[in-house]
């Protein structure tokens, strides 16, 4: 899978971006202002910071660098994308690794500061003799958290925003949908010929079943070596539903349960490689099917993943599927802490892709905030595309 561009593929913006950053970091004059990286879904705020980390670590060969972020699956996908004689020099992990480990850096870059919370930022900058952040609070959605807001973070900490401008990454009409749903104006810098503009669909069918069989056999004709398509689903529940049915397509008996550890869904994955399909299955996020990402780059794969675990990460084609009026989107105590969360994780999920986007539902409508898109649903029976 390839995630981060080849650097003549960097819009001017963000090669400005990325060197004023690392100007500001190694500058050893006044009052050291923290970097921010600043800019909405799709301006490539983690692949400016990944550039931003690489130049440092080949200006200065003796110093220790880490680079922390929220999600198993974004380290994951980092790690991945680290030339060889980077992956030596720096070490990538979970905030939650990281305070754990409890050991110092020269430099910290924090991605995704939007879900840490103003104690752990704290501690993070404790351990280290600099840091950069980057962050989008638009996306902020684990609000029972107690993350940081724009306001806290500013008035705690001297930082400088470096604001990355331009959609790289979304076509014209997701970024017109999500708009719709978030109400933010998007400043669009849509390269001719990267961002293929495909109707994004939604498609109703009269089963959860009807649905599944049209999602699996959709997905697979989406996914082509190096680019594997995703699924995406709000909870591991919604999840389990999908790999029931799988299973009693393809009669492989009962799916494995999630297991504790680094691993969680080891067997799992290993129970969906018994498909008999030229596209693998696999599940992505929690610390589980990293060894997709390399592999997908010489066979086709369809990834499982939460809206959650997408964070950070975007895929040529995603579907976002049982967006039915009772979808759980988010648990009581996150719709208290915040009331517009559901719209957050919801963006989340629109986001993450940079061509096809595919939203499915069963019934007569569908959730309430997809109402909201002003999409005219598509009956499977009826589709012609």
């Amino acid at each position: 899978m390839h995630w981060k561009p080849e650097w003549g593929k960097i819009d001017e913006n963000q090669r400005q971006v990325i060197k004023s950053s690392v100007e500001a970091i190694r500058s050893a004059r006044g009052t050291y202002s923290i970097p921010w990286i600043s800019g909405f879904a799709g301006n490539g705020k983690s692949v400016v910071l990944l550039y931003i980390i690489e130049n440092i670590a080949d200006l200065e060969s003796d110093v220790s660098i880490a680079f922390i972020t929220y999600t198993n699956a974004l380290k994951d996908l980092v790690e991945a994308s680290l030339l060889p004689s980077h992956k030596k020099r720096i070490d990538v992990m979970t905030h939650t690794a990281f305070l754990n480990k409890k050991e110092s850096y020269d430099y910290v870059f924090i991605d995704e500061i939007q879900d840490l919370s103003l104690s752990a930022l704290k501690k993070i900058n404790g351990l280290a003799n600099r840091t950069v952040y980057a962050g989008d609070f638009a996306q902020t959605i684990y609000p029972d958290n107690d993350p940081v807001s724009k306001s806290v973070l500013v008035n705690s900490f001297t930082v400088k925003e470096h604001k990355l401008i331009k959609m790289y990454r979304l076509t014209k009409k997701i970024a017109e949908i999500v708009g719709k749903l978030i109400k933010k104006e998007f400043l669009l810098g849509l390269e001719t010929g990267l961002q293929k503009e495909i109707p994004i669909r939604l498609m109703r069918f009269k089963s959860s079943n009807e649905e599944f069989h049209w999602l699996w056999e959709e997905a697979q004709s989406w996914s082509k070596t190096g680019q594997p398509s995703t699924i995406l689903f709000p909870s591991s529940r919604s999840i389990d539903e999908f790999l029931k049915f799988i299973a009693e397509l393809y009669d492989l008996g009962r799916v494995p349960r999630v297991r504790k550890g680094p691993d969680p869904y080891s067997e799992i994955n290993e129970f969906l490689s018994d498909i008999p399909e030229d596209v693998s299955l696999q599940y992505f996020g929690r610390g589980s099917g990293s060894e997709a990402l390399t592999d997908s780059r010489q066979n086709r794969y369809v990834l499982i993943m939460t809206y959650y675990s997408s964070k950070g990460l975007d895929f040529r084609t995603v579907f976002v599927p049982s967006l039915t009026p009772d979808l759980w989107l988010a648990h009581d105590d996150a719709i208290e802490a915040d009331a517009d969360i559901e719209q957050k994780i919801l963006f989340v999920a629109l986001t993450r892709s940079r061509e096809a986007l595919f939203l499915s539902f069963s019934g007569t409508k569908p959730h309430k905030l997809i109402t909201k898109l002003d999409l005219k649903p598509i009956d499977y029976e009826k589709a012609d595309y």
